[in-house]
């Protein structure tokens, strides 16, 4: 499990517990326990499965089925391919490209650009 319940953003992998998780949640708590598997929901607007992606409503490539309910079997996947980061195999950890903090002031993948971004009071 990664647990991410952290200001700054920080990840760590944690053992699954024996007497499972409970995880607040659209203002509930929801309670996972050892052997359940959540399961995606399509075209719900919401992270059913709570990888943190909302409806990743994609086709999964050569498998004969259609996984997204659209009609059609084995269409092209437009998310394959995407960067991101794997919290297990340590890959994209270290690309700050990718899930830039806001919470630490900087503009840490050097896009910010005064003229769109400072939409605030202030500026």
């Amino acid at each position: 499990v990664i647990d991410y319940d952290d200001p700054w953003f920080a990840r760590e992998v944690v053992s699954f517990p024996s007497e499972g998780l409970q995880i607040p949640y659209n203002g509930e708590i929801l309670t996972i326990n050892p052997g359940d598997t959540l399961k995606e929901v399509p075209f719900n607007n919401i992270d059913d499965n709570l990888n943190g992606l909302v409806d990743e409503n994609t086709e999964i490539p050569n498998d004969g089925l259609d996984n997204n309910n659209n009609g059609l079997i084995d269409e092209e996947n437009p998310q394959l391919g995407l960067k991101y980061k794997d919290f297990i195999t340590g890959n994209g950890i270290d690309n700050p490209l990718i899930d830039e903090s806001r919470a630490d002031g900087i503009d840490n993948d050097g896009d910010w650009e005064a003229s769109l971004d400072d939409v605030g009071l202030d500026g």
